[in-house]
């Protein structure tokens, strides 16, 4: 993969728009597959409040990220039936940043959820 003619772009999502962000992105591309499932909150435990993904997405998927007409009509385009009031609510409910995922988490006091393992002797 040649990086320069990517673009960088770290995406948090509240964990209620999750669900949509997961669809839509992989939706759009093959590459969307698997996005926003790395879990966020503000103290670092479950229940996530958040979900972030972050890395390198073809240019044009970049921009749509922030123009919530284009995105919708991009959903429109790859048979997604989603509208554009739910686009707009999604792109103004999430945080694109072009920096490192550290940084975004940092600006939204957010922190990696933590799963604990179960500690009990009793296994099923």
């Amino acid at each position: 993969m040649n990086t320069q003619d990517w673009t960088h772009r770290t995406l948090i999502v509240t964990a209620d728009l999750a669900p949509l962000a997961r669809e839509l992105a992989s939706l759009l591309s093959p590459a969307g597959t698997g996005m926003f499932e790395t879990a966020l909150s503000p103290n670092g435990e479950e229940p996530a409040t958040h979900f972030i993904s972050a890395g390198f997405l073809e240019p044009a998927f970049g921009e749509l990220l922030r123009d919530p007409i284009a995105f919708h009509a991009a959903c429109a385009a790859a048979g997604s039936s989603v509208g554009v009031a739910q686009c707009e609510n999604l792109i103004a409910a999430s945080d694109v940043s072009d920096g490192a995922p550290s940084a975004a988490m940092t600006r939204l006091r957010l922190q990696l959820v933590v799963e604990h393992a179960d500690t009990s002797p009793y296994v099923a």
